[in-house]
């Protein structure tokens, strides 16, 4: 509502009847002064025609008997008659004027004053006709003034302006009247209206207070116009008020869920903790904080130990489960100003700002191991589950994000490494160590296509004939330089990678192409073993490849040993029973590798169709000791006992041939028989069929 700010007197004054009053007012005195202004004259004509006639009559009537009396030369008579003329109306002055001969002086009698200016002069001359003649005796000179014209004029215009002017006052009061009472008090009753109406708030239509007319006049045709717009208002404004409060909760709707992508995008939607971009931001800030500080700030990269195990062995939801009751516990190790946020994975990472040298870094650090100490509830059940930590410091380790974050990581698989359960501060060296371990990775891919690796065999003998009967595959690789790397420098690499199953892959046709080519021809050879890794297992057509392998090769499937270290059995996952039920369907023999040095229970030697034993060389080389021989002595009784074969490895001395001898140990390899060899020295050596032992 829009308020007026004019008082009634000011609207009115400033209304449109004052203004019609004034237009009229204007007119009519514009008409009163022109018609006023014709009148006079008018007037002024009819009365100079009226002193014309006068004078005219003057002549017609005077002019004898003031000629007679000339004649005579009576003055006194000539006086009296000019006298009598001169008052009629408007005559100014009358002046007989003798023609005298010449040189004489010329009779002159005048009656009343001469004027210079407003008058009408008339010459009328005098005659004398005596016999038949007329002469001229004299002048007759009569002067009318026009004052008198002039002051009825003036009479006249007065009245008429006087009554002009009342009858325009009066004519404009009655306009006034009439416009404001038909008009515009109707107006500002309208404008009160609409001054007053409100959208918001309800209101009766417009209604004049005056006697509604027969048939409708302007006015009702405004307030039934402005009573349409006023219903048309209050619908568009109830549409529109509508409208915005749909658009109001389409708003909220939209902020709620920009706010949802926003903690989405910021946070992890399992842990409730920043995620990768948000920690990106926070550790910028501690950086921009810290610069310029003789504090540091440290970053600590947390990863579980075994978590695989877990999320694999009891599921997802398990796994899920100790994430939160991992962040719970972070949680409760760290301070109000740190960050603590989610990577991925399993991953953590720890932002702590201002901290004081190694020290405060090493407290914290050292109290996530010690929370991680206590076993985890999952499922009902208690699992053990450790951290490694990698720690990095600003300034002095990286000047950015990115370089303090893979330092924190290189760290914590330096930690890793070690066994885990423990942390590690980033150093230099480590960084070359991680450096040197990108490098590799980066040489292994791609070198299955490049043909850098070659298969050594290493002989494993039959210990009652003391004969080969068997080989044990082991691959080599290349390096640039001539030298051949053994599986201890870039297994473990190709395992973490992933780069292990193509390896592995090649190793297995490999080995199955040169032992039907080379080793079955002329040279008397049961099989060829081969070493699988756990990954290789878990993919579900590692079965069906080993199958195509040997059918490729046309090998039969008794002569390929596939080795499997004892840390699978721990893996007991679907993929890998199918693949190991269906590799002992095809015929393949299954050996257990390194069997004593892990956590496996005995069930698994009857869960899994094993065929052979591999008793590891740690157990072989303490043989000294009685403890040991004792367990060489259960291990081989009890694969006997389960129908399986025994293979010994790292047989270094005759003493340890002989005591394996005596034990009944099937067979045995290591240096004493024969380092791994190339190719054609294995096929020399089966030629020449001479015992190794």
């Amino acid at each position: 509502m829009v308020q007026n700010p004019l008082s009634p007197f000011a609207r009115r004054r400033q209304g449109v009847a004052c203004r019609l009053l004034t237009l009229i007012v204007l007119f009519s005195s514009a008409v009163t002064f022109v018609s006023t202004g014709l009148q006079l004259y008018l007037d002024y004509r009819h009365e100079t025609r009226t002193v014309v006639s006068r004078l005219t009559e003057i002549e017609n009537g005077y002019v004898d008997s003031l000629a007679g009396s000339l004649w005579n030369l009576d003055v006194g008579q000539l006086r009296l008659q000019l006298e009598g003329i001169l008052r009629l109306p408007d005559m100014q002055s009358l002046e007989v004027r003798e023609t005298a001969a010449e040189g004489a002086k010329p009779l002159v009698v005048s009656v009343g004053s001469s004027r210079a200016r407003g008058v009408i002069v008339r010459e009328v001359p005098l005659t004398r006709t005596e016999s038949g003649q007329t002469r001229a005796i004299g002048v007759l000179r009569a002067e009318a003034t026009l004052e008198g014209i002039y002051r009825r004029l003036g009479n006249t215009a007065i009245v008429l302006l006087l009554t002009q002017g009342v009858k325009t006052f009066l004519v404009s009061l009655f306009i006034l009247y009439i416009v404001h009472r038909l008009i515009t008090r109707h107006l500002f009753e309208i404008a009160d209206f609409v001054d007053e109406y409100d959208l918001r708030a309800p209101s009766p239509p417009l209604r004049l207070n005056r006697r509604r007319p027969k048939i409708d006049d302007e006015l009702d045709h405004v307030v039934g116009a402005f009573n349409n717009m006023s219903t048309g208002l209050k619908r568009a404004y109830e549409d529109l008020r509508e409208a915005k409060d749909e658009l109001e909760r389409d708003i909220r709707v939209r902020l709620d869920y920009e706010q949802q992508l926003l903690r989405l995008a910021q946070y992890d939607s399992l842990t409730g903790l920043p995620n990768r971009l948000l920690l990106h931001e926070r550790l910028s800030q501690t950086i921009a904080a810290t610069t310029g500080d003789r504090r540091q700030a440290a970053l600590l990269c947390i990863d579980l130990d075994r978590f695989k195990d877990i999320n694999d062995t009891l599921g997802h939801a398990a796994g899920d489960r100790l994430l939160k009751l991992t962040t719970e516990r972070l949680s409760g190790c760290v301070r109000e100003t740190d960050t603590l946020a989610r990577m991925g994975g399993d991953e953590f990472i720890v932002v702590l700002p201002a901290v004081e040298e190694d020290d405060g870094a090493q407290r914290i650090a050292g109290r996530i191991v010690e929370a991680f100490a206590q076993p985890f509830l999952i499922n009902g059940q208690e699992h053990f589950v450790t951290a490694s930590i990698g720690i990095t410091l600003y300034p002095r380790d990286g000047k950015d994000s990115e370089t303090l974050l893979r330092n924190a990581d290189v760290a914590m698989y330096k930690a890793k490494e070690q066994g885990g359960n423990g942390y590690r501060f980033f150093t230099r060296e480590i960084d070359q160590q991680m450096q040197a371990r990108l490098a590799v990775e980066a040489r292994l891919r791609g070198a299955v296509e490049r043909n850098e690796f070659v298969l050594h065999y290493q002989p494993i003998v039959d210990l009652p004939t003391g004969r080969i009967g068997r080989v044990e595959a082991l691959i080599r690789w290349r390096q640039p330089d001539g030298a051949l790397a053994t599986p201890d420098d870039f297994v473990p690499i190709a395992e973490e990678t992933g780069l292990i199953t193509g390896i592995g892959n090649w190793v297995i046709e490999t080995a199955c192409a040169q032992m039907r080519e080379h080793l079955l021809g002329d040279t008397p050879l049961a099989r060829v073993a081969v070493n699988v890794s756990p990954r290789q297992l878990q993919v579900p057509g590692f079965a069906g490849f080993v199958e195509q392998a040997l059918r490729r090769n046309d090998l039969p499937a008794r002569c390929l040993e596939l080795e499997i270290t004892e840390s699978v059995l721990l893996d007991d996952t679907a993929e890998i029973t199918a693949n190991l039920d269906r590799l002992c369907a095809l015929g393949v023999r299954l050996s257990i590798d390194d069997f004593g040095t892990g956590y496996s229970s005995l069930a698994y030697l009857q869960r899994y169709p094993f065929d052979i034993l591999k008793i590891d060389r740690t157990f072989v080389a303490s043989s000294h000791n009685d403890n040991s021989v004792r367990l060489i002595e259960t291990l081989i009784a009890m694969a006997h006992g389960l129908g399986m074969e025994v293979i010994a490895e790292g047989v270094e001395t005759e003493a340890q041939y002989a005591l394996l001898r005596e034990r009944d140990c099937d067979h045995a390899q290591g240096y004493f028989f024969s380092r791994p060899i190339a190719l054609d020295e294995v096929s020399a050596l089966l030629r020449s069929e001479m015992p190794l032992a």
